[in-house]
């Protein structure tokens, strides 16, 4: 997409020759020139975690199935839960079910 985007700022071709040529959609091509973006955006909510606690985190869940403690879904979410309130991390959980996600 870079790419693309570059060569059609040079004018060297058109936005449809350049799309196809680069293989990609030629409406997204155009809609980035329009924004100016440099790149895709991402999607989805922001993390809640740093990049060093997501690290902390699956190490502990790591080590507990390296103990023998089964890694189901129940367990995941509760060792994730115990995990955000350690370290105060704000969070969307049910406080009285004691786990990660969503009623």
């Amino acid at each position: 997409m870079q790419n693309a985007m570059r060569v059609v700022r040079t004018s060297k071709l058109s936005t449809n020759t350049d799309a196809i040529h680069y293989k990609v959609p030629r409406m997204n091509l155009r809609a980035y020139l329009v924004d100016n973006k440099q790149s895709k955006s991402k999607l989805g909510r922001k993390t809640v975690l740093s990049p060093q606690q997501e690290k902390q985190s699956s190490k502990r869940i790591i080590r507990l199935a390296q103990t023998g403690c089964p890694t189901t879904l129940k367990i995941l979410r509760m060792c994730v839960f115990t995990y955000f309130e350690e370290k105060n991390v704000p969070n969307q959980f049910v406080i009285k079910k004691r786990m990660a996600g969503h009623a």
